[in-house]
């Protein structure tokens, strides 16, 4: 009688033990658990604060995302790749001083870049260009601001005019940690 009441009590604590080993031998946590911005590398995350895209002007399709992308992983990585369907294009882009173009020249040449005084209109200095980059860096235990003027996230062919209020689903791929999607908020810029 004693060996059969001792049996469940056994198998109880078989399970529970079981079930605690299983979730403390560093599985990544549940989504829910780290919060939508954020992603589990091999010694912490690669959060994301701050995200928002710039509301479009009537007419424009084109537009921008920025964010500050902070890597606890423990080791260095890299944004690689951006999409979203809220456009036919994202792409990790950064802003740099450009030599200027010749008088005679039709444009900057590798379609999408763009020259801009660095400074206010008629005032000189270096021509600014923006221009797609393969990778951005994210070195451990560091911080990168994506802002105006800067690194960002350039949306080409945006489908439907972004308006002040709304939201748009991005998704940040990296080069070891694990995607994150994001919900962000559109403002005027």
């Amino acid at each position: 009688m004693r060996s059969t009441l001792l049996r469940p009590a056994i198998l109880a604590t078989a399970a529970i033990v079981l079930g605690a080993a299983c979730s403390s031998s560093g599985s990544s946590p549940a989504p829910s658990e780290m919060g939508p911005a954020g992603t589990l590398g091999p010694g912490g995350v690669i959060s994301v604060t701050d995200a928002w895209a710039r509301a479009t002007p009537p007419g424009t399709t084109t537009s921008a995302v920025y964010m500050q992308l902070t890597n606890l992983t423990g080791s260095d990585d890299a944004l690689v790749s951006v999409s979203t369907p809220a456009a036919g294009t994202a792409e990790i882009h950064e802003v740099s001083a450009v030599a200027p173009a010749p008088a005679e020249s039709t444009g900057m040449g590798g379609g999408m870049a763009s020259a801009a005084p660095a400074g206010s209109a008629g005032m000189g200095g270096p021509m600014m260009g923006m221009h797609p980059i393969e990778k951005l860096p994210l070195p451990a235990g560091g911080s990168v601001k994506l802002a105006p003027g800067s690194f960002h996230i350039m949306l080409i062919d945006v489908k439907d005019p972004l308006k002040d209020g709304a939201t748009i689903e991005v998704t940040l791929t990296f080069e070891k940690a694990a995607p994150i999607t994001l919900t962000v908020p559109v403002k005027m810029g």
